[in-house]
């Protein structure tokens, strides 16, 4: 790959991660789907050797491209985190604990939950 080409590869997927992230703030699933294909096809591209003669500016660019990229990584595994938390919550148990005339605790059948986490 020559440097030109890699500096037009490295710019198109730099558009790609900011896209696709905008993509995932707005919900577009479709478009989102589409702009990761395309970046996965690019990065198929991108991941044979590099020229170690890079000038200034692509090797500015790559390190740009590396921090959206590790931007887009904090966004999607900070919305995870939130699923995973939200799905916790709804986990918990829903209905206070229940009493007999003893005082002793009712042993309730089932967990209580609305989703098993199973696929």
């Amino acid at each position: 790959m020559t440097g030109t080409e890699l500096t037009t590869a490295l710019t198109r997927l730099k558009e790609l991660l900011l896209k696709e992230r905008e993509c995932a703030k707005t919900m577009a699933l479709a478009e989102f789907e589409t702009l990761s294909a395309e970046k996965s096809e690019l990065l198929q591209l991108l991941s044979g050797p590099m020229p170690e003669d890079l000038d200034e500016p692509t090797r500015l660019l790559a390190r740009e491209v590396a921090e959206e990229n590790r931007r887009n990584a904090y966004l999607y595994w900070g919305t995870l985190q939130y699923i995973r938390q939200t799905m916790e919550l709804f986990g918990r148990k829903s209905a206070p604990q229940r009493y007999g005339a003893t005082g002793m605790v009712y042993a309730r059948s089932g967990s209580g939950r609305l989703l098993s986490g199973r696929v």
